[in-house]
């Protein structure tokens, strides 16, 4: 989409009598300044998104994203200064990572504050990582591959990481692991510092019962919680 194309969306909806909130889409490095993004919140607009992907610019080059981490800090910045809330993905287990890179990706998606959420890269039949680990003998018996790997695992599963998954990595296996977990511990740890809920109180407004002949239902109203007024800023 060009700027012109969505500020004349905009307008045409901020003129439909009924209309929605709406959200949407977009690659990091669509070139819309604070004009545009301020006419999409003042239209509707309640968020928008943009993969992530890496915090280092040598490998969303490997991966042939098309985007510079210049582009995704810029995207960010601009939605949070005219408080259009935004979010997104990260990867760890890039092709050709080291542990440099993925603190590279850790540190940027925590000093920039990004609402993003990480993700372990899968090795998916026909993909040119697919073709590579081929190529290196990392996959074998692709049948078996196929038998024993499971796709999508969110890095939130409690047993994540004793699935089968292929080290597309430029970490040793023996320290593969280790890498992930110590950085994204690092991650969660840092926005459970930052975004602590603080004074907390809950409130019963009927009565609680769990039997099937009591018809009275209970409600909880909880406060407003606190955000912690002094975030932890990442490694450098």
């Amino acid at each position: 989409q060009t700027k012109e194309q969505v500020l004349t969306f905009c307008e045409a909806y901020k003129k439909l009598k009924i209309r929605k909130p709406w959200f949407c889409a977009f690659r990091a490095d669509v070139n819309f300044d604070k004009e545009t993004f301020m006419a999409m919140k003042e239209s509707g607009c309640i968020s928008t998104s943009a993969g992530v992907e890496s915090g280092s610019d040598k490998i969303l080059k490997l991966m042939r994203k098309g985007t510079t981490v210049g582009q995704t800090k810029r995207f960010f910045r601009i939605t949070r200064e005219i408080g259009l809330p935004c979010n997104g993905t990260f990867m760890v287990g890039n092709e050709g990572e080291t542990e440099k890179e993925i603190r590279e990706s850790i540190d940027m998606v925590l000093n920039e504050e990004m609402n993003v959420g990480p993700s372990l890269t899968s090795t998916y039949p026909g993909t040119l990582i697919y073709k590579n680990a081929l190529k290196r003998g990392l996959i074998i018996d692709e049948w078996e591959y196929l038998q024993k790997i499971r796709f999508n695992c969110g890095v939130w599963e409690w047993d994540w990481i004793d699935r089968y998954h292929v080290n597309i990595t430029d970490i040793p296996n023996e320290n593969f692991w280790d890498v992930i977990v110590n950085e994204l511990r690092r991650y969660y740890t840092c926005l459970f510092n930052r975004y602590q809920a603080k004074n907390m109180k809950f409130r019963l407004t009927r009565r609680w019962s769990t039997s099937p002949s009591n018809p009275a239902k209970s409600r909880i109203a909880m406060c407003s919680p606190t955000p912690s007024p002094s975030p932890t800023p990442a490694r450098s």
